[in-house]
């Protein structure tokens, strides 16, 4: 016999063990079982939405950061040519052409056209 063979009798001890029955959990500890997964899936569950809550948050955040940085870092050149050049004649020139146009309509308009003078041409 070899030193890690075990003896007849042992072998037999070794079997009988293996296929005897197993005994069962009482029914109070299953059921607390059972209860403690469930609230731990609950828990996770809620954990799962705020995080994907967070998240989208997060990615509109960044866009409207994105957003933000981008439409102020293109100005289209809207200024006029020079710290003397006013708008001033051209939103009343702009007023008696288009009586309808506010004053400030006017101002907007003029502001316009005097920065589309301004964009080079394609």
């Amino acid at each position: 016999m070899e030193p890690w063979e075990l003896s007849p009798e042992l072998q037999q001890l070794e079997r009988d063990l293996a296929h005897r029955p197993l005994p069962g959990a009482p029914a109070v500890l299953r059921q607390r079982i059972l209860d403690d997964l469930g609230s731990r899936r609950r828990t996770e569950r809620a954990r799962d939405r705020w995080q994907f809550a967070a998240a989208v948050a997060a990615a509109a955040l960044l866009w409207l950061n994105l957003s933000m940085s981008a439409t102020q870092a293109t100005d289209f050149g809207f200024r006029p040519a020079g710290p003397s050049d006013s708008i001033e004649p051209t939103a009343r020139q702009i007023g008696r052409l288009v009586p309808e146009f506010s004053a400030d309509e006017a101002r907007r308009q003029a502001v316009l056209l005097r920065a589309g003078n301004q964009l080079p041409a394609d």
